[in-house]
């Protein structure tokens, strides 16, 4: 994959933004599953370690040029979406965080997969 110029910035800021979810979704995710309505967050708790396992994968296969990662940023814009539904619907700053930092992952992801 051969990314020059604005394309590099975007994949470095998409990058960085996989690298964030990696850090908020596993932080939501454990945060679920302390909380007393364990039971009520399972769907989010299993959408925050998609997302922490997909951004993951994502931000590896670009910083390495896979020519995979273009493929893998199609599959993160659709993770983090449904992550971001799921965490926005329940009140708490970490899932309100984690709500955003997958909406700015799926938004430069999209961008990359096109």
């Amino acid at each position: 994959m051969a990314v020059t110029g604005t394309d590099r910035q975007t994949m470095e800021r998409c990058i960085d933004q996989c690298l964030a979810v990696v850090k908020l979704a596993s932080r939501c995710s454990d945060e679920c599953l302390k909380s007393d309505r364990v039971a009520s967050l399972r769907d989010c708790v299993g959408l925050c370690l998609d997302a922490v396992g997909v951004a993951g994968l994502c931000a590896e296969m670009m910083s390495a040029d896979s020519r995979f990662a273009m493929r893998t940023c199609g599959l993160c814009t659709d993770v983090c979406r449904k992550c971001a539904d799921e965490c926005a619907r329940h009140e708490g700053d970490t899932m309100k965080e984690c709500a955003e930092a997958c909406l700015q992952c799926a938004d430069t992801c999209r961008a990359m997969a096109a």
